[in-house]
């Protein structure tokens, strides 16, 4: 099969969201309090880092990031390809504009913004350097990149290489099935075709996710230091956050917060149990 254009992926991305828009807020667990809290609480410290006043959010969908940035920023502008998660926004409480854009031509003038973010964002598109590339040109000197909720390549692959049958866990099934058969799910659930689907996650459906190796040596080369690639999420960290009676869990946040100290201190070797990644870099100056 010829490998598709990134016209035919931005396409896809449209005809998707366009489906999932009216709900998107409700059905995304990304909404959820605890996430909210923390991710408001990230960018508070960008701006204080940066000591900015202007945001560019790519890929901004419903306005997750916009909500939150509004409150630290003096000017956020997000831009988006679909229609109707833009028109989802809510622009009140703050300055904001908004742009209906592909990411790789983003349609602002270069070093105008202190930060740049692309939330659950890099894997809808075909490739990522040419976003990033974007992103890096929109940025200041000593302005900061971040993205975050990406799938994690390693994690996807272990998903993968689990054998057909296998006996695992309850938890462990459910990721093996958001991992195989999401295409499925998200395509009855809006009446896309699989292949639409396919498309509109392109580096998580074809690529498997993104992967440290790759995307770090691409940001040193569009200018970027202090690069941080985080792993995020482990497997059944909500289960473990808010309890899950079937295995027997009783949720808290702290228990969480302790598993999640002890593997990321085993990390490169635990990098396979995390199912996100979330990126911070700084332009050079």
């Amino acid at each position: 099969m010829a490998e598709p254009t990134a016209r035919q992926v931005a396409a896809a991305n449209v005809a998707l969201h366009s489906k999932l828009a009216d709900t998107y807020d409700q059905d995304e667990p990304h909404f959820k309090p605890e996430n909210l809290e923390r991710v408001d609480a990230v960018l508070a410290r960008l701006q204080a880092e940066t000591r900015g006043g202007a945001l560019l959010d790519v890929g901004c969908g419903t306005g997750f990031v916009i909500n939150l940035a509004k409150r630290h920023f003096q000017r956020v502008i997000g831009v988006d390809i679909t229609p109707a998660m833009i028109r989802r926004v809510n622009r009140s409480g703050g300055w904001v504009r908004l742009g209906l854009a592909n990411a790789e031509e983003i349609p602002v003038r270069a070093g105008q913004f202190d930060v740049a973010t692309a939330y659950s964002f890099l894997h809808h598109l075909m490739r990522v350097e040419p976003t990033l590339r974007e992103m890096a040109r929109a940025l200041r000197p000593g302005g900061i990149l971040y993205t975050e909720l990406d799938p994690n390549w390693y994690f996807w692959q272990a998903m993968k290489e689990i054998p057909e049958g296998s006996t695992v866990s309850a938890m462990v099934r459910r990721e093996i099935d958001g991992v195989l058969h999401k295409d499925d799910e998200l395509g009855g659930k809006t009446g896309v075709t699989e292949e639409t689907v396919r498309l509109a996650e392109y580096v998580k459906s074809v690529g498997g996710g993104v992967r440290e190796e790759d995307v770090v040596p691409m940001l040193r080369r569009l200018g970027f230091a202090d690069i941080r690639f985080e792993y995020q999420w482990f497997l059944g960290q909500g289960a473990v956050m808010h309890g899950h009676p079937q295995a027997g869990i009783v949720g808290s946040f702290d228990v969480a917060r302790r598993m999640d100290e002890h593997l990321r201190a085993c990390l490169p070797v635990s990098r396979g149990l995390y199912k996100y990644v979330g990126i911070t870099a700084v332009k050079e100056r």
